[in-house]
């Protein structure tokens, strides 16, 4: 853990959880790769740092322990011991500054990939169409065995390997609390154009239905503890 001035703008403070602050430097030099809503992703030499711009006020009130880069780093290390593959984070930054630009920063591994989801399922034949889609319905099967969801789920946050491997990223995930929060989580995915009637009733079939009782906060939390986040 370590204490940086001046890292991402000048006058800055910053609380960093990695020991690889040169990478981070290193990154912040080179230009932004990709532009987000609220978020910058810079891509270099197989390493992604992503920029997180504050969204709304309760950004500020909830950090440092719900920032939204911590957030995403205990969700890639439960979807990850969970089957569902995203990229390794190594770990991120909270801005101790009171004014500011950014948030927070997430550190990870860059994925070779052919684009995202939203990019390549247009284009793909069938056969591949129907390989591509079986994972993404796996992936859906393992959040939902586990009572979870992935909040922002969309073709657009799942990037595709050559093999036809879905990536997810911009992960933040919760429990699922009601059967309207599976409609929520599935709605981008399945209800989308980009699929076909008999995709979608597909789709749905013998999805397993989560106890809603239970969930998986605890289990982020228990991350917490064993792998000395903070």
């Amino acid at each position: 853990m370590s204490i940086c001035r001046n890292l991402v703008e000048k006058g800055d403070l910053w609380w960093i959880s990695t020991d690889r602050i040169a990478d981070i430097r290193r990154l912040l030099a080179q230009p932004d790769t990709v532009r987000q809503r609220f978020a910058e992703v810079i891509l270099h030499d197989g390493i992604a740092l992503k920029k997180i711009r504050y969204q709304k006020f309760a950004d500020y009130i909830r950090k440092p322990f719900r920032s939204q880069a911590r957030r995403e780093l205990l969700a890639a290390r439960w979807m990850r011991e969970h089957g569902i593959e995203t990229p390794t984070v190594y770990g991120y930054g909270l801005t101790l500054s009171l004014f500011g630009t950014y948030e927070s920063l997430l550190l990870m591994e860059e994925i070779p990939t052919i684009g995202t989801g939203l990019e390549i399922l247009p284009h793909l034949g069938t056969r591949d169409r129907k390989v591509f889609l079986e994972r993404i319905r796996r992936d859906v099967a393992l959040f939902l065995r586990h009572n979870t969801l992935h909040k922002d789920a969309h073709y657009g946050n799942i990037l595709v390997r050559e093999d036809l491997t879905p990536v997810w990223i911009d992960n933040d995930i919760r429990p699922v609390r009601s059967p309207k929060d599976i409609g929520r989580f599935l709605r981008k995915l399945v209800t989308t154009d980009l699929l076909t009637e008999e995709e979608r009733a597909w789709f749905f079939r013998s999805l397993p239905l989560p106890n809603t009782e239970t969930g998986t906060e605890k289990e982020m939390y228990r991350f917490d503890r064993e792998r000395n986040i903070d």
